[in-house]
Protein backbone atom coordinates (compact mmCIF):
# COMPACT_ATOMS: atom_id res chain seq x y z
CA UNK A 1 0.00 0.00 0.00
CA UNK A 2 1.31 3.50 -0.55
CA UNK A 3 -0.31 6.98 0.65
CA UNK A 4 1.05 10.31 -0.59
CA UNK A 5 0.23 14.01 0.42
CA UNK A 6 1.93 17.66 -0.34
CA UNK A 7 2.58 20.20 1.92
CA UNK A 8 2.73 23.58 1.70
CA UNK A 9 5.24 25.83 3.67
CA UNK A 10 2.24 27.66 5.12
CA UNK A 11 0.60 27.72 8.78
CA UNK A 12 -2.08 25.09 7.42
CA UNK A 13 0.77 22.60 6.35
CA UNK A 14 2.10 20.93 9.51
CA UNK A 15 -1.32 20.43 10.65
CA UNK A 16 -2.39 18.29 8.19
CA UNK A 17 0.31 15.66 8.81
CA UNK A 18 -1.66 14.54 11.51
CA UNK A 19 -5.04 14.05 9.84
CA UNK A 20 -3.24 12.25 7.42
CA UNK A 21 -1.92 9.86 9.50
CA UNK A 22 -5.16 9.66 11.48
CA UNK A 23 -7.25 7.96 8.38
CA UNK A 24 -4.39 5.80 7.27
CA UNK A 25 -4.89 2.31 7.94
CA UNK A 26 -1.75 1.56 10.56
CA UNK A 27 -2.13 0.22 13.79
CA UNK A 28 -2.15 2.97 16.77
CA UNK A 29 1.76 2.35 17.48
CA UNK A 30 2.69 2.57 13.53
CA UNK A 31 0.83 5.74 13.75
CA UNK A 32 2.11 7.30 16.72
CA UNK A 33 5.64 7.09 15.27
CA UNK A 34 5.02 8.25 11.91
CA UNK A 35 3.27 11.32 13.56
CA UNK A 36 6.72 11.60 15.71
CA UNK A 37 9.15 11.41 12.65
CA UNK A 38 6.90 13.20 10.42
CA UNK A 39 6.05 15.99 12.21
CA UNK A 40 9.29 16.72 13.05
CA UNK A 41 11.35 16.21 10.06
CA UNK A 42 8.52 18.60 7.98
CA UNK A 43 9.01 21.13 11.06
CA UNK A 44 12.37 21.33 10.41
CA UNK A 45 12.45 21.45 7.13
CA UNK A 46 9.72 24.24 6.89
CA UNK A 47 11.88 26.23 9.15
CA UNK A 48 15.37 25.83 7.94
CA UNK A 49 14.42 25.27 3.81
CA UNK A 50 13.68 27.64 1.11
CA UNK A 51 11.08 25.09 -0.12
CA UNK A 52 7.32 25.82 -1.13
CA UNK A 53 5.98 22.16 -1.08
CA UNK A 54 6.78 18.83 0.09
CA UNK A 55 6.04 15.43 -0.97
CA UNK A 56 5.09 12.39 1.33
CA UNK A 57 5.18 8.71 0.11
CA UNK A 58 4.44 5.96 3.14
CA UNK A 59 4.67 2.39 2.09
CA UNK A 60 3.60 -0.31 3.58
CA UNK A 61 5.56 -3.44 2.57
CA UNK A 62 4.31 -7.22 2.35
CA UNK A 63 6.38 -7.73 5.12
CA UNK A 64 4.66 -5.12 7.15
CA UNK A 65 7.89 -2.84 7.58
CA UNK A 66 6.90 0.70 6.86
CA UNK A 67 9.07 3.48 5.02
CA UNK A 68 8.52 7.00 4.64
CA UNK A 69 9.64 9.08 1.27
CA UNK A 70 10.08 13.13 1.84
CA UNK A 71 11.13 14.74 -1.35
CA UNK A 72 11.27 18.86 -1.65
CA UNK A 73 13.09 20.76 -4.22
CA UNK A 74 16.17 22.95 -2.37
CA UNK A 75 19.06 24.99 -3.17
CA UNK A 76 20.08 24.91 0.18
CA UNK A 77 20.77 21.16 1.23
CA UNK A 78 23.50 21.61 3.27
CA UNK A 79 22.14 23.69 5.86
CA UNK A 80 18.50 21.70 5.96
CA UNK A 81 20.79 18.20 6.07
CA UNK A 82 23.25 19.86 8.63
CA UNK A 83 20.20 20.64 11.09
CA UNK A 84 18.45 17.28 10.91
CA UNK A 85 21.09 14.91 10.00
CA UNK A 86 23.04 15.05 13.02
CA UNK A 87 21.31 13.97 16.47
CA UNK A 88 22.90 16.29 18.89
CA UNK A 89 21.02 18.00 21.68
CA UNK A 90 22.31 21.88 22.15
CA UNK A 91 21.59 25.12 23.59
CA UNK A 92 20.46 27.65 20.93
CA UNK A 93 21.30 31.23 23.28
CA UNK A 94 19.35 33.13 21.02
CA UNK A 95 16.04 31.17 21.41
CA UNK A 96 17.26 30.77 25.22
CA UNK A 97 16.07 26.68 24.24
CA UNK A 98 17.22 23.26 23.83
CA UNK A 99 16.88 22.35 20.20
CA UNK A 100 17.67 19.30 18.61
CA UNK A 101 15.58 16.56 20.63
CA UNK A 102 13.02 15.84 17.78
CA UNK A 103 15.64 14.74 15.77
CA UNK A 104 17.13 12.30 18.50
CA UNK A 105 13.45 11.11 18.84
CA UNK A 106 12.81 10.43 15.07
CA UNK A 107 16.04 8.63 14.62
CA UNK A 108 15.45 6.51 17.69
CA UNK A 109 12.11 6.04 16.16
CA UNK A 110 13.56 5.07 12.95
CA UNK A 111 15.72 1.81 12.11
CA UNK A 112 17.13 3.70 8.96
CA UNK A 113 17.59 7.50 7.78
CA UNK A 114 18.96 8.03 4.71
CA UNK A 115 19.60 11.86 3.11
CA UNK A 116 20.13 12.35 -0.71
CA UNK A 117 20.04 15.52 -2.92
CA UNK A 118 20.01 14.78 -7.00
CA UNK A 119 18.82 17.36 -9.32
CA UNK A 120 18.14 20.21 -7.10
CA UNK A 121 14.95 17.98 -4.63
CA UNK A 122 16.17 16.80 -1.57
CA UNK A 123 15.12 13.04 -0.46
CA UNK A 124 14.81 11.86 2.92
CA UNK A 125 14.24 7.78 3.21
CA UNK A 126 13.24 6.87 7.15
CA UNK A 127 12.28 2.87 7.68
CA UNK A 128 10.52 1.87 10.84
Amino acid sequence: MKFLIEIRNNKKGIFLINEFIDRLRFDLPIKDKLKVILTEIIENILHHSNTDKITISIREYKSKKVSILILFKSNDFEIVIQKIQNPKLYLNYSEKRYRGLGVIMYHNLSSLVMYKFSNGFVRILVLL
